[in-house]
């Protein structure tokens, strides 16, 4: 895993050809035409039931960025202190708005999803994007997400 600043970042989506929107955050060009919304529940339990669904679609063979665009809209759903105990853990002491995103490569696949863990489970907004620029699946603090694929054979359902 590699912590990336914001500016790294969109270098990476960048170089993956994801396009940026008008707040340079990653909006990629198919999302409208191949995925579907979903909405994240409140019960902690389903939530990670949820995300374990989702992680069927995004693909293994891949390096993947995760970017954290927006926390601290719902305080009394988080403990920031756990999740900068859980990077401490992993050799990465900047604060979350010093280093908002991180690669994965394929073989960090639990990594990734323990740190998206964090993110739905304290509604925090986040893309995950593949390196091919074929999958993207955002969480939303609004208890929404959306999730894309053009891969073939990828079961939205």
């Amino acid at each position: 895993m590699r912590a990336l600043a914001e500016d790294e970042a969109r270098q990476w989506c960048v170089a993956h050809k994801i396009a940026l929107d008008e707040r340079q955050l990653p909006q990629p060009g198919f999302a409208e035409s191949l995925g579907r919304d979903f909405r994240i529940p409140g019960d902690a339990g389903r939530r990670m039931a949820l995300l374990t669904g989702l992680f069927r679609i995004i693909p293994e063979d891949q390096e993947i960025l995760l970017w954290f665009t927006e926390w601290g809209v719902w305080p009394s759903s988080e403990r920031p202190h756990m999740f900068e105990r859980f990077r401490d853990s992993y050799g990465e002491h900047r604060w979350l708005s010093d280093a908002p995103a991180y690669a994965f490569a394929p073989d960090e696949r639990e990594d990734l999803i323990s740190f998206v863990g964090f993110g739905i489970l304290f509604l925090w907004d986040c893309h995950v994007l593949t390196a091919s620029a074929d999958t993207w699946l955002f969480l939303s603090h609004d208890e929404g997400g959306w999730i894309c694929s053009r891969r073939p054979n990828q079961a939205l359902e």
